[in-house]
C-alpha cells in the first residue's frame, strides 16, 4: 500500500512538473542553423500570443534529426505557461545559429555531436 502511495506522488510530481514547466514549441528545416531560428521565432510568437514568456530557447542540445520528416532538423524550445518561468534569451545563441546556417546532412549531424 505504501509503495503504491509513493509511486502515485511521485508520477503526480512529474506530470505537474511538467506540465508547469510550458509548452514545447519545434522549428523544422533540413538546414540546422534556419531550424534553431524558426524554433526561436516560433517560441517567442507564441509566447506572445499567449501572453507569457520563453521558458527556455532552443539550444544544440535540443536539437535532433525529425523522426518525422527524413533529412530534417527540428530544435525544441518551450514557451512558458506562467510569466514567473521566463529565461533570458541565451547571448551567444545568435553566434550558434550563425555557426550552423547552412549546415545539413552529416554535417550537421557532426556539428550537433561535437564533431564525434
Amino acid at each position: 500500500m505504501n509503495r503504491i502511495l509513493i509511486v502515485t506522488a511521485l508520477g503526480l510530481a512529474v506530470f505537474s512538473g511538467q506540465a508547469a514547466a510550458g509548452e514545447p514549441v519545434y522549428g523544422v528545416d533540413k538546414d540546422l542553423g534556419v531550424a534553431l531560428e524558426k524554433s526561436v521565432a516560433a517560441v517567442e510568437k507564441a509566447a506572445i500570443a499567449h501572453g507569457t514568456c520563453v521558458s527556455a530557447y532552443p539550444s544544440l542540445d535540443t536539437c535532433e534529426e525529425s523522426a518525422k520528416f527524413a533529412g530534417y532538423f527540428q530544435c525544441k524550445a518551450i514557451r512558458a505557461n506562467h510569466k514567473g518561468s521566463c529565461a533570458n534569451k541565451p547571448s551567444d545563441l545568435d553566434n550558434l545559429i550563425k555557426a550552423a546556417n547552412g549546415l545539413s546532412g552529416p554535417a550537421a549531424k557532426a556539428f550537433l555531436t561535437g564533431g564525434q
